[in-house]
């Protein structure tokens, strides 16, 4: 559980803080955090909470074996979490502004390489 002054936010809770916002983050028992700084656009100000183990939230992907949250959009950027069964396979597509990734668990594989969890 990773707590702040707005509450405690157990394990798969997705939040967003705006540029200039501050928190006192802690955590009473330890807990494993991703965290980015400074990659948002200055006049994105949503704050988030988001249960990422809500299932009502998810909706079902393109391809048979993915489901997909959308965390976040502004601008062109968008932020979601992409849940795929074992052994699905995606089309063939680009992301013309890049596109960056984190495993959260299992492996995934593509035509450069293989990225284990937590790469």
């Amino acid at each position: 559980v990773f707590s702040d002054e707005s509450g405690d936010h157990p394990a798969g809770t997705y939040l967003r803080n705006p540029p200039g916002s501050a928190h006192a983050p802690f955590s009473r028992a330890g807990c494993l955090l991703f965290v980015k700084l400074r990659q948002f656009a200055p006049d994105d100000t949503a704050r988030l909470c988001i249960d990422t183990g809500d299932a009502s939230l998810w909706s079902p992907g393109d391809s048979p074996g993915l489901s997909i949250l959308m965390l976040h959009s502004h601008g062109t950027e968008r932020t979601l979490l992409l849940r795929s069964a074992p052994h699905t396979w995606y089309d063939t597509h680009s992301h013309p502004g890049g596109e960056e990734l984190l495993v959260l668990d299992g492996v995934l594989h593509d035509d450069l390489g293989r990225y284990a969890r937590h790469t």
